[in-house]
């Protein structure tokens, strides 16, 4: 048995993924378009998470280094 895929706001089915994106797109344009939003939305906020995580790593990086050169700078 294939795998079928079906719209959420009217049932409609295709069996290809692409077939039912396009069917989204074109046939519920207006509700397209905050899905759009919704995802870059959800992929924005991970992205920043990760950024988040990357910056304090560096800040942590960044206090190490600076106590290295302080008892270097004292001996």
């Amino acid at each position: 048995m294939s795998k079928v895929y079906v719209c959420p706001f009217c049932g409609v089915e295709k069996p290809k993924k692409d077939q039912i994106d396009f069917h989204i797109k074109y046939g519920h344009s207006e509700v397209y378009n905050l899905m759009q939003e919704d995802v870059e939305l959800h992929d924005l906020e991970e992205k920043l998470d990760e950024l988040c995580k990357q910056k304090q790593l560096l800040e942590k990086e960044i206090k190490l280094m600076q106590s290295i050169i302080e008892k270097k700078k004292e001996d």
